[in-house]
């Protein structure tokens, strides 16, 4: 399988792959969601009865059948129903460990409280602010006056509190960016500040 947590909204695609150990007609391959405990009622289905085959990829854009619209937030687990060359048909209820997280959510982001707008700083200025996201891990990065975004060591929940380094004497901006897992991100409104570092 492909990406196991995704934004559909990315756009974004599943590549689920399932193989069997002889020839098989994949009667259906069903996504519901892991809470529907028979996976009676699926979000997503696709139907292949027309040749034997040791293998079947479907590609799922987290849609439900029709490709009307995007499922709700969740993890999804995946039914199949074979049937091999003599007649002998399977239900697998879940194909274990594979599950399917949809996350169409971006984190929250807090601050930064740090550094102050239009504060002059003599010092590398502090940079301090909040990730959070409920499901997912979370990164964090900044960028200076729109350049290249700087990582930063985060946690989510947890505040960060760190320094910018390598600035020029002069007026600056930062925006903080904290992404998740399936690539969701938010970003900070850009705080504009000075950094004075000229002792004469």
């Amino acid at each position: 399988m492909g990406k196991s947590l995704f934004d559909p909204n990315d756009p974004a695609s599943v590549i689920i792959v399932i193989n069997a150990n002889e020839p098989v007609k994949f009667n259906f391959v069903r996504i519901c969601l892991q809470s529907d405990v028979n996976c009676t009622t699926g979000v997503r289905e696709f139907t292949q009865v027309t040749s034997f085959q040791p293998s079947n990829t479907e590609t799922w854009n987290g849609k439900n059948t029709g490709d009307v619209a995007v499922v709700a937030d969740g993890v999804y687990k995946i039914k199949v129903r074979i049937v091999d060359e003599a007649g002998n048909q399977t239900t697998i209820e879940e194909l274990l460990p594979h599950k399917i997280t949809v996350d169409t959510i971006s984190p929250a982001l807090t601050g930064p409280s740090n550094p102050v707008a239009d504060t002059v700083y003599k010092t590398d200025p502090p940079l301090q602010f909040t990730p959070d996201d409920s499901a997912t891990a979370v990164t964090c990065s900044y960028k200076i006056d729109g350049g290249s975004a700087v990582p930063v060591i985060c946690t989510a929940g947890t505040p960060v509190s760190t320094t910018i380094a390598g600035l020029t004497d002069g007026r600056h901006s930062v925006v903080v960016t904290a992404k998740d897992a399936a690539q969701n991100s938010v970003s900070s409104a850009p705080i504009s500040f000075v950094f004075d570092n000229n002792n004469a």
